[in-house]
């Protein structure tokens, strides 16, 4: 079988690139989850208001 790299093994090379795609999955997260509490925050300001 081929490797993609000759210096590291493909197997090494597979779990860089997932843990830099977990790495990358968990900031989008945690960003959304900020964006959350803003509306969440917003919403509770808000409630009993009528516009």
């Amino acid at each position: 079988m081929r490797t993609f790299n000759p210096t590291e093994s493909d197997h090494l090379i597979f779990l860089k690139k997932d843990k830099a795609e977990i790495e990358n999955w968990i900031e989008q997260l945690e960003f959304i989850n900020t964006e959350l509490e803003y509306f969440t925050e917003i919403e509770q300001n808000t409630q009993g208001q009528h516009y």
